[in-house]
């Protein structure tokens, strides 16, 4: 960030559409319970220890409802556990850790993320706490509980390649759907120029992983170049558009796989042929 000629470390942030409220105390138990009214994006934080933030909400029999919490994501230290009960207390879903592929170096997937189906009509109730029972004013949090919003990112995997002019080299396109996007996402060049061409136009349906070929021209540019993919998505009538964002996959742990983002997708073509020069050793000895 910059601010009257100076730097300062990069802060994420989340902006949204919805209507947006923050957390009042006292809600920790469910007679003093925050009401909202749904669609809402609450911004709070669990403090102090034990703290156990809780809210109300009315649904419809068979609406389905979408919580989310945006922590770790956003630099807070909250392992974020969710909970949606009934009037009776009964759980109905629970979830702790959700993976998030797109989160790039986030080496720990501590926001929560659940997905439920209401039985009948009446008062429910979403409980938000921390996993390892800690707190403090800086165990913020942003969570949004809404009916599914169907949506997608997309990743391109590898961020830089070199091809032979007029040749092809392979990319990896995921999809990273959300609030059960399940139906097909094309793929199309974006602004490319004259001789660049994408084979493989389509994620197909219920797929989150689909290899595509760019064919180069035969005539290399003099310099390296960026291209653009997006992907399209058609939900409800209404047309979603993304851009499939440079990514390297990268391994952490000899386990776990991460996309991290990077600027963009540069393409190098070189030149066919050339002259094959004879390796000389550096010393006559090892």
């Amino acid at each position: 960030m910059r601010a009257r000629g100076s730097v300062s470390n990069q802060v994420p942030f989340v902006v949204d559409t919805l209507p947006e409220c923050l957390e009042k105390e006292p809600n920790h138990e469910l007679p003093n319970a925050q009401k909202i009214t749904l669609p809402m994006i609450v911004n709070g934080r669990i403090d102090p220890l034990g703290d156990t933030d809780i809210f109300s909400f009315t649904a419809r029999a068979g609406s389905s409802v979408v919580a989310e919490v945006h922590a770790r994501r956003l630099d807070s230290p909250l392992d974020a556990v969710l909970r949606l009960t009934d009037a009776q207390g009964r759980q109905l879903a629970f979830n702790d850790d959700h993976e998030d592929k797109g989160a790039g170096l986030n080496t720990h997937y501590a926001d929560s993320l659940l997905t439920a189906t209401v039985p009948a009509d009446g008062t429910y109730y979403l409980h938000l706490n921390d996993a390892q029972r800690q707190a403090g004013p800086e165990y913020a949090y942003r969570l949004r509980i809404s009916p599914p919003r169907p949506d997608f990112d997309l990743r391109l995997v590898p961020s830089a390649v070199n091809v032979a002019a007029g040749g092809t080299a392979r990319l990896t396109v995921y999809a990273l759907r959300k609030d059960g996007l399940s139906g097909e996402i094309l793929l199309a060049l974006k602004d490319a120029p004259k001789g660049y061409a994408l084979k493989g136009d389509r994620v197909p349906a219920r797929q989150d992983k689909v290899e595509v070929t760019l064919t180069v021209p035969p005539t290399p540019p003099a310099q390296p170049l960026s291209l653009q993919v997006e992907g399209r998505a058609t939900v409800g009538g209404q047309q979603i558009v993304h851009p499939a964002v440079p990514a390297e996959d990268k391994m952490q742990a000899f386990a776990y796989r991460h996309l991290v983002a990077a600027k963009d997708l540069k393409v190098a073509l070189l030149k066919r042929g050339g002259v094959r020069r004879r390796p000389r050793p550096w010393a006559p000895s090892p």
